[in-house]
């Protein structure tokens, strides 16, 4: 691909080359490479005035800075991209970086912006048909974070689930592992290991079919835990280090801050307190850095057990009390009021937007119920006048037939009266005739006599 993408010019082809290349790039974990090639294509779109194109690469700088666990950066580049989206009237890439503007926020634990933005995402998707894209089976993935971070498991569920089943329809093999991953995170929360358990095999083997680092490293970070709650320590271990060598290849900040507060968690079950020490101060570098509320709930919460362990009781003190104020702030009534209102809003407009819909249905039919009943008014009528049409011609032509009938009858009548006279005529003449006329007795008589004579 770099050889093609050297012989083409500065075009918009150029342009989606490059960010596919980038793509590439961010699927096996090289980011810095991936933001550099992003960087080129962002200089070509300015270069061709293609705007699509440079919202396109500050989308994909953007994530590079995600997986990085650069949020901050991250959430500038995306908001860069939305406006350059926004000036080409690209709503598809709006609804893309309304979703990962909201993947930040809750990363940052700002439930609620989070909420608002995958909820417009949703909605905005719905509006321009996208309900069947990668990009809509996204946002419902990360609706089911948000809500699985408010502790409501069901919903949580219930939009994974929809996001699962819609990826699936699509075939999209990259993005299967990580939503089966948050599966098995719900039913982790709600106890079930063994059915958690499950999700995350299934998803670290899509993941290493798939090729996917990212992947997989969550993927055994997630058994790892499993592990660890099963007493099994020491294979909770094994995967634990699997993962961080992995995040630690890619740059996965983020992975790495979450593997070296697992590895602390473990060691600290093992009674291993001062590696644990070790594993869980350099997680709190990490987790701070990358200002990420759900590593440092699972940090600080750490921290407080092993300060516990240690009978450090004024520093588990200070740790279990960080520990609550990180795990409130995410689950605040304030919060939950805004995502409430936002997801009530969200239901209100859709309500509004089906009524709307329905209403145009029913006008619609209205309005062809209508039409039926003019055309069968217009047939009737028109029939009516064929009808009347034809009784007038067919009335026309028995009028018709009887004058000639009668005229018939009436020449008939002379005829026969002419014909009676004609015979009268003939009987009169026929006795006028006997009249002058002998008989026939008489003429007999007289030839007799002459022959005789």
């Amino acid at each position: 691909m770099t050889h093609l993408i050297t012989k083409q010019k500065a075009d918009s082809n150029k342009v989606s080359t490059l960010i596919s290349l980038a793509g590439q790039q961010t699927r096996i974990g090289e980011y810095d490479s991936a933001i550099t090639t992003a960087y080129r294509a962002k200089l070509c779109a300015e270069s061709a005035g293609f705007t699509k194109g440079i919202g396109n690469s500050l989308s994909m700088i953007g994530i590079g800075h995600y997986y990085k666990g650069e949020f901050a950066n991250a959430l500038s580049f995306y908001t860069l991209a939305n406006k350059e989206f926004e000036k080409a009237g690209y709503k598809k890439g709006i609804a893309n970086m309304l979703n990962n503007i909201g993947g930040i926020y809750s990363k940052l634990g700002d439930l609620p912006n989070a909420l608002d933005c995958e909820l417009k995402a949703l909605k905005m998707n719905e509006e321009i048909g996208n309900q069947e894209s990668a990009v809509y089976a996204n946002v419902l993935n990360v609706i089911g974070v948000i809500y699985k971070n408010q502790t409501s498991y069901g919903k949580s569920l219930d939009y994974y689930t929809r996001s699962l089943q819609l990826y699936q329809k699509l075939k999209d093999r990259d993005r299967i592992p990580g939503v089966l991953g948050n599966i098995g995170n719900v039913y982790y929360m709600k106890l079930d290991y063994k059915k958690a358990l499950e999700f995350h095999l299934q998803s670290l083997q899509k993941s290493e079919e798939n090729d996917d680092k990212i992947g997989i490293a969550n993927a055994l970070a997630n058994i790892g835990i499993i592990y660890d709650k099963q007493k099994l320590f020491v294979k909770a271990l094994e995967y634990h280090h699997r993962s961080l060598e992995i995040a630690r290849e890619i740059g996965d900040k983020d992975g790495v801050g979450g593997t070296y507060s697992n590895i602390g968690a473990s060691n600290i079950s093992l009674k291993k307190y001062d590696v644990a020490r070790i594993w869980l101060d350099s997680a709190l570098l990490f987790s701070k850095a990358t200002r990420n509320k759900e590593l440092l709930i699972s940090v600080y919460r750490n921290l407080a057990m092993l300060d516990s362990a240690n009978g450090k009781w004024n520093d588990a003190y200070f740790h279990y009390k960080q520990y609550i104020l990180y795990r409130d702030s995410l689950l605040n009534e304030e919060n939950t009021e805004k995502t409430v209102r936002a997801e009530m809003n969200f239901d209100f407009e859709r309500k509004e937007q089906i009524a709307k819909a329905e209403q145009e249905r029913k006008d619609v039919i209205a309005m062809e119920e209508k039409q039926k009943q003019r055309i069968i008014i217009y047939s009737v009528t028109l029939g009516f006048i064929l009808i009347l049409i034809l009784t007038v011609v067919i009335f026309r032509s028995l009028r018709q037939n009887q004058v000639k009938n009668k005229l018939i009858t009436e020449q008939k009548k002379q005829v026969e009266e002419k014909q009676k006279e004609v015979m009268d005529s003939i009987r009169y003449a026929q006795k006028i005739q006997k009249a002058h006329l002998p008989s026939d007795k008489l003429v007999m008589k007289m030839m007799e006599r002459m022959k005789k004579g």
